[in-house]
């Protein structure tokens, strides 16, 4: 599916988060680490160890590195593909590539993840050197 089928533009970044499954049986598992590769308005691609994703596993997550208020706080998402990548990180283990829909979540938080991935953005376009 490209981006013009998608609700929201997806944005290329690196975050570390943490992240909790929800069982059959309402309690939670985990936390297991993760790192976001992109991010949107309406879900978030991420890597981590963790085998157990599978199509329709909600979880509960929460970015670790971020402080300035418009991405703090959890997240609930479901879990729409989950792959373990051909290279291995640097600690020769599997890794799986994740892909999240968020659930349940408000306009506000929605449009506060818009506005962190639009100044991310900006800011690295400011940082990028002009073409000639």
């Amino acid at each position: 599916m490209d981006d013009n089928r998608r609700g929201f533009l997806r944005f290329p970044l690196i975050l570390s988060l943490e992240f909790s499954i929800i069982n059959k049986k309402n309690q939670l598992l985990g936390p297991y680490p993760g790192k976001a590769v992109n991010l949107s308005g309406g879900g978030m691609l991420f890597t981590t160890p963790c085998p157990l994703l599978r199509h329709g596993t909600l979880i509960i997550f929460r970015f670790e590195t971020e402080k300035e208020g418009d991405l703090q706080g959890d997240f609930l998402a479901r879990v729409i593909r989950s792959k373990e990548q051909e290279l291995k990180q640097e600690n020769h283990l599997p890794h799986y590539l994740t892909a999240v829909e968020f659930k349940f979540i408000k306009e506000s938080r929605r449009s506060a993840i818009l506005s962190y991935v639009n100044h991310r953005s900006l800011r690295r376009r400011k940082s990028m050197p002009a073409s000639v």
